[in-house]
């Protein structure tokens, strides 16, 4: 019987933690700000001081650092058990998570992010309606 696809991430990224990356940052990734995450929210008129984020992929977590240096209550989510453990040595609100299957209440996230990881979701239309879901109106 073919794995699950969600043991198959677990399991490649527990054997290839390197591979948790992003062009904003990744593993071995030291925050020291993000000038292109800072342009692409200013073009996109976000402003996240003060608001609460939910991180579908959080991987290693350098989105944590960047949230927490905007001053934004952040939540990680990550199918892969690494990149959990990872995101936890960053922040404190971190969970093992599917994105197609998201344990929070309806409205509680001002901005979800799916960053280098909606790509992955494996049906994309349920993903949109959990994240609709979860975003406050």
């Amino acid at each position: 019987m073919m794995p699950d696809y969600r043991e198959m991430i677990d399991s490649f990224y527990g054997a290839n933690p390197r591979s948790i990356s992003s062009p904003f940052g990744g593993v071995g990734w030291i925050f020291n700000g993000s000038p292109y995450m800072d342009e692409v929210l200013a073009t996109l008129g976000i402003d996240i001081r003060n608001k609460r984020i939910l991180d579908v992929g959080c991987g290693a977590g350098w989105f944590a650092a960047y949230c927490k240096s905007k001053g934004a209550f952040y939540v990680g989510s990550d199918l892969a058990s690494v990149s959990a453990s990872l995101a936890k040595d960053i922040a404190r609100h971190v969970v093992r998570s599917d994105g197609e299957a998201l344990a929070f209440n309806s409205g509680t996230f001002d901005y979800i992010f799916y960053i280098d990881s909606f790509e992955h979701m494996r049906d994309q239309a349920l993903a949109a309606r959990e994240a609709s879901r979860i975003l406050a109106a």
